[in-house]
């Protein structure tokens, strides 16, 4: 049977994330962003939102060609990838402090919390398991699923957005875990 999901004691784990997070948010500026300007994934989401919030359509021709110029220096030929921001627009509000910072800010912030979550992650997937693994196990497994399996470092290195959406899975998880002892158990009996 799975426990119930208890809560550390916030103020010092929150402490933590935030320092972890602005640690390597300024880790990631100084190997990763400065040297690569605007190619990231994150590009055409930061000038889509920040279209949608200036009243611009972010689906339009001309935010197009505006993320097209930043990542590339050029317009993009038709048989190229149109790096269009093709999202919902609802993002633009979920997650506007980082719209409203400069790019290199807002991803090397963006950068800095998709390794805190990546980090952090299988923290909350073992509490709603109930699994206390050893340091060492932690640690290997940790490295080993994040550096060595190359698609998380990947998403990392190009500011994708699965760490963060794995996030609001887990995070919704143990919140309804949390909640909602029962949930769980009645559904994984059935």
């Amino acid at each position: 049977m799975l426990e119930k999901f208890r809560v550390p004691d916030l103020s010092k784990a929150i402490m933590f994330l935030f320092a972890l997070w602005f640690l390597l948010s300024i880790a990631s500026y100084q190997l990763v962003v400065k040297d690569r300007n605007n190619r990231f994934d994150f590009y055409p989401r930061w000038i889509g939102s920040r279209s949608l919030l200036q009243g611009e359509s972010p689906y339009s021709y001309e935010v197009t060609k505006k993320i097209q110029t930043g990542m590339f220096d050029r317009e993009l030929g038709a048989n190229e990838d149109q790096q269009k921001f093709a999202y919902m627009a609802i993002i633009a509000f979920q997650l506007i402090p980082f719209w409203l910072l400069p790019f290199p800010l807002a991803v090397s912030t963006w950068m800095g919390l998709q390794l805190t979550l990546l980090l952090c992650l299988p923290i909350g997937v073992w509490k709603l398991i109930g699994w206390k693994p050893s340091l060492f196990a932690f640690t290997f497994l940790v490295f080993f699923s994040i550096v060595i399996f190359r698609y998380p470092i990947n998403s990392y290195l190009i500011g994708q957005f699965i760490p963060f959406c794995l996030a609001s899975l887990v995070f919704s998880s143990c919140l309804l875990f949390y909640l909602y002892p029962g949930f769980f158990t009645y559904h994984l009996n059935q």
